[in-house]
């Protein structure tokens, strides 16, 4: 059984055990009864302006109608190419009515009601090879063991990545990668933040920024620190450094993390401000981008820039103009239900998973059986439009979802509470979800970069093509669904790392298929070494052989704490005394003066 919650402290300390398995809401910290659930649009309006940063946020307000508020509410964006804030409804005016007002102000490019999102996590020695790693096995395997949860969690394995590792490829950070600046592994997380002085995290975090709602926006690592945990959790499956205290994440070698916060400590966030993080990501040189949140429009109009939904219109077109520069990794959301198409289902579809654009990767959740993850278990078959939309379990319908991954209770980094920051200790969760998932995925991509130096990022649709190519075929996943118009998931794809870099390079022979039946297991490990026989006792050496001082320099110093814990242990005292070599032991320890409290090996015996 698996320990719950370890806590390791940073090298050097004692290992403490603290639980922390959970079973977290669908919607993060978020009570299902929330209102901003079934109704998303919040009481402001997300108005952009044709300016440039340069020429400041009073060209806005001197053009605006609602200068008393601009001025205070508008701010240049990160990206330098204009300004833009959320600015309020009057009395009684709908955020409809609002955007339609904005929009005819004198250098406004665009004003839509603002839109919440929701995270989506949910309930609940650096290694040993194993047997098939000879350098003449065109498999080597790689475990990192001595990180405490590996042998706990069941996902890593399911993904291949064991043999992505075996063959040295595992990310790479600033210091990783010679060649020159930019070949380490970029990642972008758009998120709640993250804990970025984790132990595990700590070397990963390279840049960060905050753009979260009611708050002025700040640029700078400092100020992305998470304030709910999903961020953490996220960064934590992506790129955890195996350091020997508890975990590996899929880029465990190196990354560079680019963390842009928009999300506050209840797990939700504007989508504005997840827009602005896609285009600070973008700004950075970020090819890849993990986004795992999401908001239930139903039927809300969306597909347009004068719609009530037009920030994802927006957020559309953003992937859109990025074409194969950018790769979007987004969760298929956690409500258990099938996805359909909007006109299908007016009460619910899942943005942004349902945009349908080439250059994302819209993923689901599997369990350990290899079945769509799902609490209190059962199987996803096709639901009617009309079933509630707060059930927990991965979403599913090949139309929309194009590949699963491990997703339940999944071992991964967890946000310390002030104490154990102040501690310097490195804290562990198990979670659930489709946030889970997509951060593997995410990783798996990264890995592809990794292996390629970036070339890779030349074309990220390349790589999501190789992602669904390399996937393993799950017979469980590829069922038709009740109405027979959508499988689980297209040819019952589950992420395979390893295939996907084999998929990338084609049938190219440094970088062979992994056989079906290797696929998603851990070859056997090899015995361990037998101990070797105990080394001769040395002949003394002289005096004044400096070359071996330091040895017993060092066991005088240690020589009076072991007479005195030999005190204690009467017991061990008699066991020693029957070997051959304690009269002389026992001469050489009364030279300290702790020897007095050691009883006599005579009476020992008798005790």
């Amino acid at each position: 059984m698996p320990r719950a919650g370890d806590v390791w402290r940073s090298p050097g300390a004692w290992p403490r055990v603290v639980a922390s398995v959970a079973v977290l809401s669908i919607a993060c910290r978020v009570a299902a009864q929330d209102p901003r659930l079934t109704n998303p649009v919040a009481d402001t309006v997300y108005v952009t302006y044709n300016i440039q940063a340069s020429q400041g946020v009073a060209a806005a307000s001197a053009a605006s109608a609602e200068s008393q508020y601009v001025a205070a509410r508008v701010v240049p964006l990160a990206t330098g190419d204009g300004a833009a804030g959320n600015l309020p409804l009057r009395p009684g005016e709908t955020p409809e009515a609002a955007a339609a007002r904005y929009r005819k102000v004198p250098g406004v490019l665009s004003a839509a009601p603002e839109l919440w999102a929701f995270a989506q996590d949910a309930s609940g020695d650096d290694g040993v090879a194993a047997s098939d790693t000879s350098a003449a096995s065109p498999f080597p395997y790689y475990a990192p063991t001595g990180n405490k949860k590996w042998d706990e969690s069941w996902a890593m394995v399911k993904t291949s990545v064991g043999y992505v590792w075996g063959r040295g490829v595992g990310g790479r950070s600033v210091d990783t990668a010679p060649s020159k600046d930019g070949d380490e592994t970029r990642v972008c997380i758009i998120d709640s933040g993250v804990d970025c002085e984790h132990p595990e995290l700590k070397p990963m975090c390279a840049d960060g920024a905050a753009f979260v709602h009611n708050r002025a926006p700040q640029l700078g690592l400092q100020y992305a620190q998470d304030e709910s945990g999903h961020g953490t959790y996220m960064a934590g499956l992506v790129a955890a450094a195996a350091n020997d205290k508890g975990m590996a994440g899929m880029l465990y070698k190196g990354s560079a993390l680019y963390v842009c916060k928009f999300m506050d400590g209840d797990g939700v966030g504007y989508i504005s401000n997840a827009l602005q993080c896609l285009r600070w990501c973008i700004s950075k040189n970020v090819a890849l981008s993990i986004a795992a949140w999401g908001t239930n429009l139903g039927d809300m109009e969306w597909d347009g820039p004068d719609t009530v939904g037009a920030l994802y219109w927006q957020f559309q077109e953003e992937m859109k103009q990025q074409g194969q520069r950018h790769l979007l990794v987004t969760a298929a959301g956690n409500h258990g239900r099938q996805l359909r198409e909007q006109k299908d289902c007016r009460s619910f579809f899942f943005m942004p998973a349902q945009l349908k654009l080439g250059n994302m990767v819209v993923v689901g959740a599997t369990d350990e059986t290899d079945d769509v993850w799902r609490e209190g278990g059962g199987s996803a078959t096709g639901d009617t439009c009309s079933a509630p939309v707060e059930g927990v379990g991965s979403n599913y319908g090949s139309r929309w979802v194009d590949i699963m991954a491990p997703g339940r209770l999944v071992w991964t980094t967890r946000l310390r509470t002030a104490a154990e920051a102040a501690d310097g200790l490195a804290t562990y969760k198990q979670v659930s979800g489709t946030s889970v998932a997509t951060a593997l995925v995410g990783g798996a991509a990264g890995l592809i970069l990794a292996r390629t130096w970036n070339w890779a990022a030349e074309d990220m649709v390349e790589v999501r093509v190789a992602l669904l190519e390399g996937c393993d075929s799950v017979q469980a996943l590829s069922r038709n669904l009740l109405d027979s118009s959508q499988q689980v998931v297209g040819g019952g794809c589950r992420l395979n790392a390893y295939n996907a870099l084999a998929a990338y390079y084609s049938d190219d022979d440094d970088w062979p298929w992994l056989p079906p039946g290797m696929c998603g297991v851990e070859p056997p490990r090899p015995p361990p070494s037998p101990s070797p026989p105990p080394a001769p006792r040395a002949a003394a050496q002289p005096a004044h052989n400096s070359a071996d001082e330091t040895a017993p320099a060092a066991a005088k110093a240690q020589a009076p704490k072991a007479a005195a814990a030999l005190a204690e242990t009467p017991q061990a005292v008699a066991e020693a005394a029957a070997l051959p070599q304690a009269p002389q032991a026992l001469a050489e320890a009364a030279a300290f003066p702790q020897a007095a409290a050691i009883p006599s090996a005579a009476a020992t015996a008798q005790l």
